[in-house]
């Protein structure tokens, strides 16, 4: 899958074989968009799919446990722009946290690479924000190696820290609340399945929002001016779906519940196409609702 060089490091070869890639295949397809490998083209009917920007799917990348071949989370990555538009993956009871599993704490820089091969340099280190990650490692507890692909360069976008430790974070926390007991290590039952998918504005799609970029720093990497959140939860034959959006900024506020919109409004503003793979009526319905309260948000 990958040509070696000699100056890889093993850990680096040993994490990159944990990799496996999707490509050529078109996320929410037509009938008469059939003609990928119908194998790759399962990934993209999953419910926490937004529609690909490229519809190619040359851009889209699905990490596999390298035990089960289970998705642990899946990405569309700009190259051009050196940043990923979005993350998604799942949650439910069989892969949530494992009490005897730790946080991985990688040594400096040994994951900021892309599958396709290292990076030359970690675009985000020294510049003055933290490596955000979208799919977050408190999610991925379930296995010590799911826990490390979270740590893929690609998996994250520049955030002002007390943006990452502060409204973003409790966001994070407040939806794994929502169907999980982080200290006990407990589904709580009032949801089958959370979908979930991430991102920030990196200047396209265009949306409603007029200034989607922070800025670009002199090595190329864009800073988001807004991260957004897309929520799709599943009991029995019910679905809810909920938005949010940020300003990207210094914020400490853990009052979450200001930040919801519909998953409306939420595609007017960034311009994707999020649950698409829901059937037209069910993505009718529940793209219009904004209920907090549902979902756990204070």
């Amino acid at each position: 899958m990958f040509k070696k060089k000699m100056n890889y490091s093993s850990v680096f070869m040993n994490l990159m074989m944990m990799f496996a890639f999707a490509f050529t295949f078109v996320a929410c397809s037509s009938d008469d968009e059939n003609t990928a490998n119908q194998s790759v083209v399962d990934y993209a009917k999953r419910l926490e799919f937004p529609r690909l920007q490229d519809a190619s799917g040359n851009s889209l990348y699905v990490v596999l446990d390298e035990e089960t071949n289970e998705v642990n989370y899946s990405v569309e990555y700009n190259r051009d722009k050196k940043a990923q538009y979005w993350s998604c993956w799942e949650m439910y009871k069989g892969n949530m946290r494992n009490a005897d599993v730790k946080k991985y704490s990688p040594a400096d820089s040994k994951l900021n690479y892309l599958p396709w091969g290292p990076l030359t340099s970690d675009f985000i280190k020294n510049s003055g924000y933290d490596h955000g990650h979208i799919c977050p490692s408190a999610d991925r507890l379930n296995k010590e190696s799911q826990n490390k692909q979270t740590f893929f360069y690609f998996n994250m976008q520049p955030q002002i820290h007390k943006f990452n430790d502060g409204v973003w974070g409790a966001m994070e926390k407040q939806v794994r609340d929502l169907c999980f007991d982080y200290d006990k290590c407990t589904w709580n039952d009032n949801v089958d399945t959370l979908y979930v998918c991430r991102g920030g504005t990196i200047g396209a799609p265009v949306g409603t929002i007029k200034s989607p970029v922070r800025e670009i720093k002199s090595n190329g990497l864009i800073v988001p001016n807004y991260y957004f959140c897309a929520l799709l939860k599943k009991k029995g034959n019910s679905y809810e779906a909920i938005g949010l959006i940020f300003e990207h900024k210094t914020n400490s506020d853990k009052k979450i519940a200001k930040y919801c919109v519909s998953i409306d409004e939420l595609e007017a503003r960034t311009g994707f196409d999020f649950f698409c793979n829901l059937p037209d009526d069910v993505e009718k319905n529940v793209e219009t609702e904004c209920n907090p309260a549902s979902f756990g948000f204070k």
